[in-house]
């Protein structure tokens, strides 16, 4: 490898996904680096992912918005949605996810201008508030992760139903083992990281393990990073913490901060963009070994002091060597082991789906079936939906002529109530049946006789409202009253007459008996009561008698003239009723008060109100019978 390339001599590991490791590994050999790929993350399908996107394609073909939250997202999810319906729209968080998409095929990709993250997709008018209220929103993503999307979506009136496409798990534990031994016999110089569960799953590597510090001690002096002491902790910082951390987003390079890590560097969201960081960064000079001196030549044998040595350092190089073979061996054996699961669990996956595409072929020879089915149904159908059809208008002919009919008939019941009776009420009550009638038959040869309705229903509307009933009640109120009505002046024979003696069979204390008989015949002849207006006319009983029945009589013919819309006579009548209680009735006493007070209140009324006719709807119905006929 050409030593002017800018990563050349260097470790570098990625801890992408196995899928997505590919690229960024090859840009890092490119650049001269050494890319060691282990990835910290498992993506597997998840196994529901097919009934969830499955319903959820029919909200896309409705027009609904579908955001991916990354290329995973894609690979995962974009199959159940193809082909991709014409009335949906695609967003991407990021450039990779919108890369994706953009090399399947799905056109205008909604991508945020600036920041590549959840906020910067947010930021975009196309997700306002005003943009998404009442819309419904598909989100693509997997298992876990940061909810701002849905929350925020929500709270702007969006209906998010979010889809998880893929499961992400971490490593076995065996797995990270083997990660801890290439970590301590084949240190790193950087380490590139794209999720905050990967700094996760980084930063908790040597939690539990045992400490091995003859063996890790001696790989670590034998290489280019030398320990020299055996505290346990400075040995995980040297070999993890303090290299340097390449990450794709603030959020994550905050996490790795607190999660102690202290050289982080943040780059581009990109693969282009990890590989610039790592490029530019200010890499310490890579160290030859030169503590050991050259070989002299001597023109002498070595004495056998050196030759014992040089068998004992031989013998001891042979055993370093054996013991270094078996090392790799169980590494080997460990990493071919690992190979063994990962290709097993391959195996059972490409059963499942296999599984899956059984099922789903068999579904869709069933739904074949059921179509064929329904089409020979359909066919033995239609010759009798020819004939309801025909039926119907038959039937569709006699109800109209019945409707015509019967509009007819409410109408002259409506303009005989108007005119006869004067009764507003009853014509409103008729014709709002009518129109309503008319409106559930929705049937365009009606509109004419619809807006005659409407027209003469706002002039019913607006015409006043005369109670002839209500007025009729209270003038029978006061003719049943009038018996009960006390007269100014009235001869009451039972008043005079003598009241009978108690007799009684022995006489107690006769002066005193004597003499309240002869004060109730003294109080009997004389009598004084007030009066403030002209002197009234005293009355025999049966002048009594007759005078109320005048007076019942007065108040029938206004009740006659009410119900013939007679204003001047009903007027009239009430006037001398009234004239007739002023002079010969009590207007003190409350009944008295009462009935004038009607009288008053009913005088007061108008009659004489000119109702509308209804004109043109008879005509308009007329009309649409003439035409019928001519047709």
């Amino acid at each position: 490898m050409p030593a002017s390339l800018p990563l050349a001599g260097r470790r570098i590991l990625v801890t992408r996904p196995e899928a997505q490791a590919g690229d960024l590994c090859d840009a890092i050999t490119t650049a001269g680096g050494d890319p060691l790929r282990f990835p910290l993350l498992d993506i597997v399908a998840a196994p529901d992912a097919m009934l969830v996107n499955g319903a959820a394609a029919t909200h896309a073909a409705q027009g609904a918005l579908v955001i991916f939250v990354s290329p995973n997202a894609v690979h995962h999810g974009l199959p159940y949605f193809l082909p991709w319906p014409a009335a949906a729209r695609a967003a991407a968080v990021g450039a990779g996810t919108a890369q994706a998409l953009t090399n399947a095929g799905i056109p205008d990709v909604l991508l945020p201008a600036g920041h590549f993250d959840s906020e910067g997709l947010l930021a975009l008018p196309e997700l306002a508030a005003a943009a998404i209220a009442g819309r419904e929103i598909l989100m693509v993503r997997g298992n876990g992760g940061r909810e701002l999307l849905e929350e925020t979506l929500s709270a702007r009136g969006a209906t998010v139903i979010p889809l998880t496409a893929y499961h992400r798990t971490a490593p076995a534990p065996e797995r990270l083992a083997d990660l801890r031994e290439i970590l301590v016999f084949c240190p790193v110089d950087a380490i590139t990281l794209s999720s905050s569960e990967m700094v996760a799953s980084l930063a908790t590597l040597f939690s539990g393990a045992q400490p091995r510090f003859p063996a890790w001690q001696e790989a670590l002096g034998n290489g280019k990073h030398a320990v020299h002491s055996l505290d346990w902790e400075g040995f995980i910082r040297h070999i993890l913490f303090d290299r340097p951390l390449f990450v794709t987003h603030p959020r994550i390079a905050e996490t790795a901060r607190v999660a102690g890590f202290t050289h982080v560097v943040q780059t581009a969201t990109s693969d282009a963009g990890l590989v610039e960081g790592l490029c530019a960064y200010n890499w310490p000079p890579i160290m030859t070994d030169t503590s050991q001196p050259s070989p002299v030549q001597s023109s002498t044998s070595p004495p056998p002091f050196w030759r014992r040595a040089r068998f004992w350092g031989l013998l001891a190089l042979a055993l370093l060597v054996g013991w270094q073979w078996w090392e790799t061996q169980r590494r080997l054996a460990s990493a071919h082991k690992a190979l063994r699961q990962g290709y097993a669990e391959s195996e059972k996956r490409t059963r499942d789906a296999e599984q899956r595409l059984a099922r789903a072929v068999e579904a869709t020879e069933a739904l074949e079936r059921k179509y064929s089915a329904l089409a020979a149904r359909q066919e033995e159908f239609q010759g009798e939906a020819t004939a309801l059809r025909q039926i119907y208008q038959d039937a569709a002919q006699t109800r109209e002529d019945a409707l015509i009919a019967d509009m007819e008939q409410n109408l002259n019941f409506a303009a005989q109530q108007l005119q006869l009776a004067g009764n507003v009420r009853a014509a409103i009550i008729a014709l709002s049946g009518l129109d309503e009638r008319l409106a559930r038959n929705d049937n365009p040869l009606f509109l004419p006789v619809r807006r005659a309705l409407a027209k003469e229903l706002e002039q019913l509307r607006a015409t006043p409202f005369v109670d002839i009933s209500g007025m009729s009640l209270r003038l029978e109120n006061v003719i049943t009253g009038i018996d009960t009505l006390p007269l100014t002046l009235s001869f009451n024979v039972a008043s005079h007459q003598p009241q009978p003696v108690a007799k009684t069979t022995a006489v107690k204390n006769g002066w005193r008996q004597g003499l309240q008989e002869a004060w109730q015949e003294v109080k009997g002849m004389v009598r004084i009561q007030r009066f403030d207006r002209r002197e009234p006319v005293l009355l025999r009983p049966d002048q009594a008698l007759i005078l109320r029945e005048n007076l019942k009589l007065r108040l029938l013919n206004a009740r006659l003239a009410l119900f013939a819309h007679d204003q001047a006579t009903f007027r009239g009548e009430l006037k001398a009723a009234a004239q007739l209680l002023e002079q010969y009735f009590n207007t003190r006493e409350k009944p008295v008060i009462a009935v004038r007070e009607a009288i008053a209140a009913l005088a007061a009324t108008e009659l004489n109100v000119e109702f509308p006719n209804l004109n043109d709807s008879l005509i308009a119905i007329q009309t649409l019978k003439s035409n019928r006929e001519k047709r």
